[in-house]
């Protein structure tokens, strides 16, 4: 009698919460871990549409790839700037720019804190010490590292 009681405990303990635990651990990992890509590509109608997803895994956002203008870093956090119907719209997101730009191959590194879509481009302006760079739906000019000047000066060109 006392053999049978420990055996329906130790079913009841062990294996019930033990399925319980395993079902919790995958789902934690699903959600925390870093299994997921941050950007997803997929292709429909001959346009590239990618999603970004922030690092909080929570917040996503879905846009075609040729309609990104350019991205820019403050601290933990990047804009991104994409064109629609009503024109320029903005994007923030937590995420790093790096992160974006090894999942992001079409755009151009200009400076520590910008990638840009080369497809944009109207003037390249100054030199490799103070260069800048105009786009297209943008008023302001975006800085030019000298790092990077001859490379967008190349495609640019191109």
């Amino acid at each position: 009698m006392i053999f049978s009681f420990f055996i329906e405990w130790f079913r009841f303990v062990f294996l019930g919460f033990g399925i319980i635990l395993s079902v919790l651990s995958i789902f934690l990992r699903r959600y925390y871990g870093k299994e997921e890509q941050e950007i997803k590509k997929y292709k429909t109608n001959d346009q590239e549409k990618i999603v970004v997803k922030s690092t909080l895994k929570k917040e996503s956002f879905t846009v075609l790839a040729e309609d990104i203008v350019y991205i820019k870093s403050e601290d933990n956090y990047v804009n991104i700037y994409y064109v629609e119907e009503e024109g320029l719209q903005k994007k923030i997101i937590r995420n790093t720019l790096s992160s974006l730009h090894t999942q992001l191959h079409h755009l151009l590194k200009v400076h520590r804190s910008y990638l840009i879509n080369p497809a944009f481009i109207i003037s390249v302006e100054g030199n490799a010490q103070k260069g800048s760079i105009h786009l297209k739906f943008v008023e302001e000019k975006l800085p030019v590292s000298k790092t990077y000047f001859d490379s967008v000066k190349i495609s640019f060109m191109n």
